[in-house]
């Protein structure tokens, strides 16, 4: 595959957001752009978290991040990035590229991991 995980990503995220639009509507790239930013928002946070290490900011909190792509353009695997958040107040981690700085993700090991959940309720109720 020649193809960056940047332009898998952006190829993708373009895909979703021209699903099951008219052939008009395909027509307004202004209208696709906008479409396909809000398809990237709403991805920004990934499918899972990753044990790769981030960049450093001393203003916003990171971790990695990562998404399966399944049979896309002759591309299957997991793509990861950073997931900026928080800053506070006055912080606007949801500004920053981060399409741009995606790369392959190689999985290594999976393993299912069992979870008991318990419910309780008063006694005599």
């Amino acid at each position: 595959m020649s193809k960056t995980a940047e332009k898998v990503l952006e190829s993708y995220f373009k895909h979703l957001a021209s699903e099951g639009l008219t052939e008009e509507e395909l027509q307004n790239e202004e209208l696709i752009q906008d479409y396909t930013h809000d398809v990237m928002m709403e991805h920004r946070s990934g499918e899972i978290e990753t044990n790769i290490i981030t960049e450093y900011s001393r203003h916003y909190e990171a971790t990695s991040v990562a998404m399966h792509i399944k049979d896309f353009e002759g591309f299957t695997g997991w793509i990861g990035w950073t997931y900026w958040y928080g800053g506070g107040k006055h912080g606007y981690p949801g500004e920053i590229e981060w399409v741009c700085d995606a790369y392959f993700l190689e999985l290594v090991e999976e393993k299912e991991v069992v979870t008991i959940k318990r419910t309780f309720a008063k006694r005599g109720e």
